[in-house]
């Protein structure tokens, strides 16, 4: 696998006109492959185009923006949160998320919608940056996919 191959994977997908469920569940599918490639396997992905690495961190924007998910403020969440993933948020045992605590902090937990008692296990607290608790999400997903 190349980068060029991820990346009109990437535009194919996101040309077909889908609804936004169909879309994220299809990029999902898509950035698992790209992670096991990129990572898991340790295979280097090899292009043909001079600017590699620019390429590798375009396909991993694209990735973070479809990632996040908000979906607070409603039945689930008292707060604003943001689910991290392709899954749709608040159906899915396990998943993560990041929640606005209100007051300057925010923490990173999963969410177990399946579960009558303690649906909220906390991972890590007072964030004191949307942007901080995030890249502490991506980090713990990444550590658990990969010693799958």
């Amino acid at each position: 696998m190349n980068t060029t191959y991820y990346i009109e994977s990437i535009s194919c997908t996101l040309a077909e006109g889908l609804d936004e469920g169909d879309l994220i569940i299809n990029l999902g599918v898509i950035y698992k492959d790209y992670l096991h490639y990129k990572h898991v396997k340790g295979v280097e992905m090899i292009s043909e185009y001079s600017h590699h690495n620019r390429m590798m961190d375009s396909i991993d924007r694209i990735f973070e923006y479809f990632a996040w998910q908000p979906c607070g403020l409603n039945g689930d969440w008292c707060v604003q949160a943001y689910h991290y993933g392709f899954n749709s948020p608040n159906i899915w045992d396990g998943e993560y998320y990041v929640t606005d605590q209100e007051d300057g902090t925010f923490d990173v937990v999963r969410y177990y919608p399946n579960r009558d008692e303690d649906c909220v296990e906390s991972i890590q607290q007072g964030f004191n940056s949307l942007e901080g608790a995030k890249a502490f999400t991506r980090s713990q997903v990444g550590t658990e996919y990969f010693t799958k």
